[in-house]
């Protein structure tokens, strides 16, 4: 009545995904990726432009204001 013991890869291929799942995992992946990479470029701009604020003492605005 035992079944024969599947090796790792045997069980790797009974949960294969198919090419469309793949595609589209690896497209949510990278597109996750690419957001994360874009915040961290944001959040560096406006680290600089804060510390341009600070070093000039004020932002453009203020000083055409003024």
């Amino acid at each position: 009545m035992s079944q024969p013991q599947k090796t790792f890869d045997d069980m790797l291929q009974d949960n294969a995904l198919d090419p469309a799942e793949f595609a589209t995992i690896q497209y949510v992946v990278e597109s996750f990726f690419e957001m994360e990479k874009k915040e961290a470029e944001m959040l560096d701009a406006m680290k600089k432009n804060e510390s341009t604020k600070t070093s000039t003492g004020g932002d453009s605005k203020t000083k055409k204001a003024e």
